[in-house]
């Protein structure tokens, strides 16, 4: 009589006869009789397809902007799911293999394909399967100055063509290396590591590594032609270049090719168009881009206004050292836009981004909080230091704001002469209400001497920058002179209550009202 050799002396008695008549025990033969849908079925086999399955959902969902409110918190979010879930379902391929009963050909060869979908989602989770990812990992990439400060240093490339050595990549660069190419065309532009600054080769050398399709260097090759560095400067030619960079998922490339078609530069202007290139850009886990993108949304220009959108992906960029984006969210805070108005959150994402990130905007920002007291202790002596710092910076409303402070005698050593300096910087720096100050000060002499004519022009620029009080002392300044021109902005000026315009209404054409004086 045959044995099963699994089968314990107990069940002996219970033989049966299987399909090729083997004498196997009951026990045995139920376990040889197992089919693929039978161990399935079962906890462990519903587990394991649960984990393998579970993945492919957002994977498939990967490229819509709906998915968690945001690229960058979706694409980690995303990473994070496949690495775990395709560690635990290999974990349970081998509790599948080794624990399930049933032939061990069949535990075994389902276990090997649940492990095979678990590895492919581990890889996927880490990022191995893009393009160049292995190479990165034992590589250093380039750096491509193709966004705001249109610089970078040199970056290294494999062998002696680093950025210590960049004259080495010049054969390199000529055998079709394109990240050579990156390497020299960096080190030209920026005249770095020795070598002669020479923006007119550089771009050379980045438009040859472009045709070789390394998106970084199309990327900088628009930079260049955007910037002074070379007399081939033309907008249009650089968007072209920055739209193939991204076309090679070169990150900064989309980000500028989104900004050239949101501001029109080189190219008409189309929200809709920039809104695609900086999610692309976000995608690409590129913080800048994730900051332009949420702007997009919070104005809705592009796409529909997403307050809620806007602010996770502002969340999300400001965690990752993107500024801007911390001063975004800051302002959200301090209006009440998505979340609960909070001076007290908005003075921490402003001290977070003038400390940590030395961004002057917030650092302006964050002094008007310590002027008024709002969100934290009023403290006038740091404002003073943080409106001059920003000042410095160009920032206009900076200048504004310490013009009035030496203007006034409040936080500063009353210096009206200095208050006008700062007024007129700050309105050249665009500034409608430091042109309205500065304007008031030649108006009527303080800090410098009365110029109407001066007076004239400031209050004109004030209100060409939508200052409504600057279009009334306009109106009030051309009463006697221009009384057609003058009537709509008075008559706006006198329902809005402000000073001399109704007065000036009521006199108009017959007299230059009192408040202006001539020049001495």
């Amino acid at each position: 009589m045959l044995r099963c050799s699994n089968c314990s002396t107990e069940h002996l008695a219970s033989e049966l006869t299987d399909f090729q008549g083997e004498k196997l025990c009951a026990p045995c033969l139920a376990e040889k009789k197992t089919s693929v849908f039978t161990l399935l079925k079962r906890p462990l086999g519903i587990a394991t397809i649960t984990a393998a399955v579970v993945p492919f959902f957002f994977h498939l969902s990967s490229g819509s902007s709906s998915s968690v409110n945001g690229v960058v918190v979706a694409s980690t979010y995303r990473d994070f799911v496949a690495i775990g879930a395709g560690g635990l379902t290999l974990l349970l391929a081998l509790a599948f293999g080794a624990v399930s009963k049933g032939p061990a050909a069949l535990r075994w060869g389902l276990a090997a394909v649940f492990a095979l979908v678990g590895t492919v989602h581990v890889v996927r989770g880490f990022g191995l399967d893009q393009p160049g990812a292995l190479a990165t990992l034992t590589a250093p990439k380039a750096t491509t100055p193709v966004d705001d400060d249109q610089k970078a240093d040199a970056p290294k490339a494999a062998g002696a063509c680093d950025d210590e050595h960049p004259k080495a990549c010049e054969k390199p660069c000529a055998e079709g290396d394109g990240s050579a190419c990156d390497s020299l065309g960096v080190a030209l532009d920026n005249g770095t590591d020795g070598m002669e600054q020479d923006s007119v080769r550089a771009l050379e050398i980045f438009e040859q590594g472009c045709a070789l399709k390394n998106g970084r260097c199309c990327g900088n090759a628009g930079s260049v032609l955007t910037s002074d560095r070379t007399p081939s400067q033309n907008d249009t030619d650089a968007f072209s270049y920055f739209k193939k960079g991204c076309e090679l998922k070169d990150a900064k490339s989309c980000n500028a090719a989104g900004g050239a078609l949101d501001n029109g530069e080189g190219v008409e202007v189309d929200a809709e168009a920039a809104f695609g290139y900086f999610e692309k850009a976000c995608n690409l886990k590129l913080l800048r881009g994730c900051k332009n993108l949420a702007i997009l949304y919070a104005h809705g220009r592009g796409t529909t206004e997403d307050l809620d959108k806007a602010f996770t992906l502002r969340d999300a960029a400001c965690e990752g050292k993107e500024y801007a984006a911390c001063n975004d969210l800051a302002v959200m805070y301090e209006n009440g836009q998505s979340v609960p108005k909070s001076d007290e959150k908005a003075v921490e994402f402003f001290e977070k981004a003038c400390t940590d990130g030395k961004f002057m905007l917030s650092c302006s920002n964050l002094a008007l909080k310590l002027v008024d007291g709002e969100g934290t202790e009023k403290d006038l002596p740091r404002a003073k230091k943080l409106f001059e710092q920003a000042c410095t910076d160009e920032v206009p409303r900076a200048c504004d704001e310490l013009g009035i402070m030496f203007m006034t005698g409040e936080g500063a050593p009353k210096n009206p002469e200095r208050g006008v300096e700062l007024f007129s910087k700050a309105c050249g720096l665009g500034s409608a209400n430091g042109c309205l100050n500065a304007g008031v000060c030649y108006r009527d002499g303080k800090g410098t001497e009365v110029d109407g004519d001066e007076a004239l022009k400031l209050f004109g620029k004030a209100c060409d920058g939508h200052s409504e009080k600057g279009c009334s002392n306009l109106g009030i300044e051309l009463a006697s002179s221009d009384p057609a021109r003058a009537k709509p902005l008075l008559t706006d000026g006198c329902q809005k209550k402000f000073a001399g315009a109704c007065e000036a209404l009521r006199t108009l054409g017959k007299k230059k009202p009192p408040t202006s004086r001539k020049k001495h």
